[in-house]
């Protein structure tokens, strides 16, 4: 998979404009609420810059970097490569894409990554996050999603969501609800801005 995206950059000429964008995503279950929030700029040549706290880890800061190559038509798509590194209670790096294919009214986005930790190995994890969702109409969305994680040497586990998602302008608020027919149910709120 890595080789195919080291092929796929090296082959795709950029083609982006600038955008910004601002995300402030709320974890809440029974014992606890976790806010993570996060902050990406994309340049025109199609260079990305993210930063995020308490999405790796709790109490953790990371800086991620790549470019993003896109193609916009009936059936578009958008990937970046990443990689990145991780400072606080977990140490280390991390390699991993944000990828979104859209189809019509159909879209399917994926943040996947591998993170190593420089104090122990078994901290070191592979993750993603996907969701699929229909467009209703303008500024509504629905789907479904899922989460799994895979750390070292374990079998990993998976996370079955749906959520719901509106737009108005510039702004998003998406709300997820992982495992929602089991005893480990949370929501996830979102409130996101992004300007093109």
């Amino acid at each position: 998979m890595l080789l195919l995206m080291i092929v796929f950059v090296w082959w795709h000429k950029a083609t982006c404009q600038s955008n910004t964008g601002l995300e402030q995503y709320c974890f809440m279950d029974n014992k606890s609420i976790t806010l993570s929030p996060k902050a990406w700029y994309q340049f025109n040549s199609g260079w990305y810059v993210e930063g995020r706290y308490n999405y790796d880890a709790a109490q953790t800061a990371s800086v991620y970097g790549g470019k993003t190559f896109e193609h916009e038509a009936t059936f578009s798509y958008e990937l970046t490569p990443l990689l990145g590194i991780i400072r606080g209670k977990l140490n280390g790096g991390a390699i991993g894409e944000n990828a979104t294919v859209t189809y019509k009214k159909f879209m399917f986005s994926i943040q996947s990554q591998y993170m190593f930790s420089t104090q122990n190995t078994a901290l070191n994890s592979m993750y993603s996050w996907s969701d699929l969702s229909y467009d209703f109409f303008k500024g509504l969305s629905a789907g479904v999603s899922m989460q799994r994680t895979n750390l070292y040497h374990t079998k990993g586990t998976s996370e079955k969501g749906i959520f719901l998602k509106a737009e108005f302008g510039k702004w998003e608020f998406p709300v997820y609800v992982f495992n929602p027919e089991g005893s480990e149910r949370y929501v996830v709120m979102g409130l996101n801005y992004t300007h093109r």
